[in-house]
């Protein structure tokens, strides 16, 4: 099977710039020539995220050999070292592609098909399967649980590669780092921190149609998931492991709320967050 010869550590501006530009995309070259300036220079959801997703990918494998054998196996049951390297190359893909939609444009709701689309663009340097591999990797890789979108684990998401990508996407850096990283998304894009105007059924109305939000609402998806929201067994325990961080993390919200203001420009009560986070909602779980 041909797949990409350049890796995740080789890639540059350059080289998916030639790519874009020979596909037949939705996107001009200005757009995508600043889109790629502003994805190597985030560190929200740019190439760091990717660097980081692709960091914990190779952690989530070392924990879950099972799925890790039961992937292979889907890859090439004749020979492991070609699914080796065949499930490299589609873990390493879905690390830069599956946000990048989001700097031509492509907000939280729309990104995912964008991203997946964008697979178009290795159909010259890569086996027709391996794009639609890859493709299924990325389509539904912000999959949450059915509160979050109104459905139930989409059936791609129990490919076990998928289902490793999501896991390693979601847990990239350690909760509280996690939380951090939602706070500097939730700057860059002006979302205020705290609207205390919003009742507990609009603050958790998580409904991809829903665009009230404060950054703690944001933060929130970051808690809410549990191990039981994932397929596997390997999977879910790895998640449960991570998850232990969850108390720093909320000790790091509320160190955010003492410096931070509310909508109306008002000191903000960590109380008040600590009883939406906790008491309503008993969010610190894994």
């Amino acid at each position: 099977m041909q797949i990409p010869e350049i890796t995740i550590n080789e890639v540059n501006k350059a080289y998916l710039l030639s790519l874009l530009q020979s596909a037949s995309l939705p996107y001009g070259t200005d757009l995508i020539e600043k889109g790629l300036d502003d994805f190597f220079n985030n560190s929200d959801h740019g190439f760091k995220h990717s660097l980081a997703v692709y960091e914990r990918c190779k952690e989530v494998v070392f924990h879950c050999p099972t799925v890790v054998d039961f992937a292979l196996h889907r890859i090439d049951e004749s020979s492991d070292s070609k699914a080796k390297k065949v499930a490299a190359a589609l873990i390493e893909w879905a690390c830069i592609l599956h946000d990048l939609s989001r700097f031509f444009g492509k907000g939280a709701k729309e990104h995912e098909e964008a991203s997946a689309n964008l697979t178009g663009m290795l159909s010259n340097i890569a086996d027709p399967i391996f794009v639609r591999w890859l493709y299924n990797i990325i389509i539904e890789h912000d999959y949450f649980f059915p509160v979050v979108g109104d459905q139930l684990l989409p059936r791609v998401l129990r490919n076990p590669l998928a289902e490793i990508f999501r896991l390693a996407d979601k847990t990239s850096l350690p909760p509280k780092d996690e939380v951090e990283r939602y706070y500097q998304t939730g700057l860059r894009f002006k979302t205020p921190f705290f609207n205390p105007s919003l009742d507990l059924v609009d603050r958790f109305e998580f409904k991809d149609n829903h665009v009230s939000r404060d950054a703690i609402g944001w933060m929130m998806l970051i808690f809410l998931l549990k191990s039981e929201n994932f397929f596997y067994r390997e999977t879910a325990d790895e998640y449960g492991r991570w998850a232990q961080g969850k108390t720093a993390a909320l000790d790091y919200i509320l160190g955010l709320a003492k410096k931070e203001k509310d909508i109306d420009g008002r000191e903000i009560n960590p109380d008040q967050i600590r009883k939406i986070l906790l008491s309503d909602f008993k969010v610190i779980k894994s």
